[in-house]
């Protein structure tokens, strides 16, 4: 900026030496308020690099020719001498970095495992990383953390088989970001979260899982198709039980309406031979009688049928009948 002023004063002055129309009394004149001009414009210039600011979500470090403060400036204005000292800030918001990360499993699989850390510095301590690292997350990223998780996840996958890395990822996950956090804070670099984005297996390996769930999937189905005939069985073997019952029960029901039936004839014959005593049989034979006695040959002897006496008295006189001649042999 003074450099660019210093330009401007001496182009007017050769303007005005080209010209030759100024006295001497008026160029001192122009001098005199040259140089004034250029003393407020270097005063403001050295009052406008007298402080600074440190926005939110940073931290600042006062550095005074090459050496920095240790302790770090919290958000907002800050004096710093012109020239000689100026402010680092450094971003202590919370940030995401993405690795890929090469592994060999327990039983030798090739694992790729994506990674992603939340992370951000320790914003007191600031000072202490940039004076081991850097400034910039850039920085911190490929000194530390890279390695860092590079180096953990190789570990800790090869405490896992490929299968266990899919049955236990919960516990693989577990373990790394443990080893993370502790690995990173003894940096001054708090981690607030580790996801395990993605697990990649090589080829070969797909395709034996791949051809495990197929014979998973064609066993369950198997399973699925027994049960259901053995369902189907069950039912066939309920309805066979439901219509044994039921020709039971239909036939139990025919036997109960005989029973019944012999019964009720039972107590009918009962019925009527306790009313049909001899002498309502007498009666009845009376009643129906004609009063004509039958006529019986017994080869050349005709005989009568005689009545009982006691039907004898109960009925009127009947005349006398011929008797029946015999057939001739």
């Amino acid at each position: 900026m003074l450099y660019k002023l210093y330009l401007v004063i001496r182009n007017i002055f050769l303007v005005l030496k080209v010209k030759k129309v100024l006295d001497a009394t008026e160029k001192r004149t122009l001098i005199a308020l040259g140089l004034m001009v250029f003393l407020l414009v270097s005063i403001g210039g050295l009052a406008w690099m007298s402080f600074d600011i440190v926005r939110p979500g940073e931290r600042g470090v006062y550095v005074f020719l090459g050496k920095s403060d240790e302790e770090a400036l919290p958000e907002g204005f800050h004096w710093k001498v012109p020239l000689m000292a100026k402010i680092v800030k450094i971003n202590v918001r919370q940030v995401v970095f993405d690795q890929k990360a090469e592994a060999s499993s327990k039983d030798l699989q090739t694992v790729y495992t994506g990674i992603a850390v939340n992370y951000f510095p320790t914003p007191d301590v600031v000072w202490k990383l940039f004076l081991d690292v850097g400034h910039a997350n850039a920085t911190w990223e490929n000194v530390l953390l890279r390695p860092a998780i590079q180096e953990i996840t190789k570990a800790i996958t090869a405490r896992f088989t490929a299968e266990e890395l899919i049955t236990k990822r919960a516990e693989a996950k577990r373990q790394i970001t443990k080893e993370i956090i502790g690995r990173l804070v003894r940096e001054n670099i708090n981690v607030s979260e580790v996801s395990i984005t993605d697990f990649k297996f090589n080829k070969p390996f797909n395709d034996a899982i791949e051809a495990k769930q197929i014979a998973e999937q064609r066993a369950k189905q198997a399973e699925n198709e027994l049960i259901q005939v053995e369902v189907d069985a069950k039912q066939l073997i309920v309805k066979a039980n439901a219509e044994r019952q039921a020709t039971i029960h239909i036939a139990e029901g025919k036997a109960r309406e005989i029973e019944l039936l012999t019964e009720a004839e039972a107590k009918f014959h009962a019925t009527l031979a306790k009313v049909l005593t001899p002498s309502s049989l007498q009666l009845r034979f009376i009643e129906r009688w004609n009063g004509i006695l039958p006529k019986v040959s017994a080869g050349n002897e005709p005989f009568e049928v005689t009545l009982p006496q006691s039907l004898l008295e109960s009925t009127p006189p009947v005349p006398k009948t011929q008797p029946v001649l015999s057939e001739k042999k």
